[in-house]
């Protein structure tokens, strides 16, 4: 279960799981991978618990569903795990440690704490008086997705509660992928973010390339930090670290303690989700994949695709092969709204990135000839979405 599920459900698919799946786009190749669907609603940052309670609850106990396991989607309620462990088994962080990660101020305490190399981060507007406005940003408390980061401007009105506010460091965002088993840390790979500025949304989020060769020194501090972090607040299974890289340094941003996109950029994904079951089922013994982080030497790109127009994707569409995310035939989608994801392999991150964004723009042509012929809708089912 997550706001874009197909990745965990391909892999669980593929190691053998009757799956049950449920997020928020209801996609081609999760329903493909999946015994059967469900698509969620997802507003103001998460799944809502009238959804969870009148339509997921009820499905597993239809579908016998034995355990859950969850990505994006509940950092901003996370008693919801806790709602949902009355009926399934949740495999993953505990509601606690899902709150207290994605608590903004829990966090920059916690890594100063622990030595942890963090951008200044303050949590009152009256608190920047004295600061320049362009050197901070706006951030709203476990959100995802990069639509919840603004820069900040002068004479910002009081913001909601959720909001606080971090420096801005020129760099390039990247992740690492881990595997946090009793109280160590394995690595899966290093990734680097791709954004997609949107008018007052310079980070909105568009995917992820990897895996990446990063400097010795910045690989270091990374893992460090995740294994800090992993004994710190008792971290379990699959989870990943953000952060911005610049020249000379790396700053962490935050810890997503749950299952990562990320985990689609690599092979051998049926074997770490299984791994990720044995460790928040606390076996002693797990199967880590040996050697170094697979696909090095061959980058992959995912680039989430946002839809340049207004669209009803109509019977019949030839979706290019490289298309994944693919969504069904009669589904509305507004304009600047996620469409798909656009998939490209080579053999360095640049190449795989400009390779990928090239492919978008052949799609984007596509989908412009649909508009032209007249077969484009106004409305949209996808209203109050963004892509985690």
């Amino acid at each position: 279960m997550a706001a874009s599920a197909r990745p965990y459900v391909a892999a669980a698919s593929a190691a053998g799981y009757h799956v049950l799946a449920a997020d928020v786009f209801g996609d081609e190749e999760t329903r493909a991978a999946s015994t059967a669907l469900l698509v969620l609603p997802y507003c103001d940052g998460g799944f809502t618990e009238d959804a969870i309670r009148r339509t997921l609850i009820p499905a597993l106990s239809v579908h016998q569903v034995q355990y859950l396991l969850y990505g994006s989607g509940f950092e901003t309620r996370p008693s919801l795990l806790d709602l949902l462990s009355g009926h399934v088994q949740v495999l993953g962080n505990t509601a606690v440690t899902v709150s207290r990660c994605k608590s903004p101020q829990d966090f920059y305490a916690s890594c100063l704490a622990l030595d942890i190399p963090v951008p200044d981060t303050l949590f009152a507007l009256d608190s920047l008086m004295d600061e320049a406005p362009d050197a901070w940003l706006c951030k709203r408390a476990g959100h995802a997705g990069g639509m919840h980061i603004t820069p900040l401007s002068a004479g910002m009105p009081e913001p909601p509660a959720d909001v606080y506010f971090q420096r801005k460091i020129a760099g390039h965002p990247v992740s690492l992928l881990f595997l946090a088993h009793e109280e160590n840390v394995h690595i899966v790979g290093f990734q680097r973010q791709l954004v997609c500025p949107y008018g007052n949304l310079p980070y909105r989020y568009a995917g992820l390339v990897g895996p990446l060769m990063l400097a010795s020194g910045i690989q270091d501090v990374l893992v460090q930090a995740a294994s800090r972090l992993t004994r710190h607040y008792g971290l379990r299974g699959l989870n990943s670290l953000d952060a911005v890289m610049t020249e000379d340094a790396v700053f962490v941003l935050e810890i997503n303690p749950r299952l990562s996109a990320s985990l689609a950029l690599y092979e051998h994904q049926a074997l770490w989700l299984q791994t990720h079951v044995a460790t928040c089922l606390g076996e002693s013994q797990v199967n880590i994949p040996a050697g170094a982080p697979s696909g090095v030497g061959q980058v992959r790109a995912n680039l989430v695709c946002y839809s340049p127009i207004d669209l009803e994707v109509p019977a019949g569409f030839a979706w290019p092969s490289w298309v994944v995310d693919r969504p069904a035939e009669g589904t509305r989608i507004d304009r600047h709204m996620p469409l798909c994801t656009i998939v490209a392999t080579a053999g360095d991150d640049l190449k795989a990135e400009q390779q990928a964004r090239q492919r978008a723009q052949a799609l984007n042509a596509l989908l412009n000839n649909i508009e032209q012929s007249g077969e484009s809708h106004e409305s949209s089912s996808f209203g109050c979405q963004s892509l985690a």
